[in-house]
């Protein structure tokens, strides 16, 4: 059966949609990364050496946190993008 114009511009604009969700969710995911390892990085050399507070602890777990739910979330992105295209 043949969809109508209207459902069919509806479904690439929703690709487009998702398509463009994903990336962006990738590069918070990777800006994120980036920052998680400048902080690490500066804390863990900063004088006295390989000590951390426990603000800047915390403000490493929560980065953690955020981007493992940011992976997670593109997974069910990826799910959703290869479902559509089915």
């Amino acid at each position: 059966m043949k969809r109508p114009t209207m459902l069919k511009i509806v479904d690439s604009i929703e690709k487009f949609i998702i398509h463009a969700l994903i990336i962006m969710m990738l590069a918070a995911i990777l800006l994120g990364t980036i920052e998680l390892g400048r902080v690490l990085i500066l804390e863990i050399f900063a004088p006295p050496l390989f000590l951390l507070d426990v603000t800047r602890l915390f403000e490493g777990f929560g980065l953690v946190l955020v981007i493992l739910i940011g992976v997670e979330l593109h997974e069910g992105d990826e799910d959703v993008s290869h479902r559509r295209q089915n």
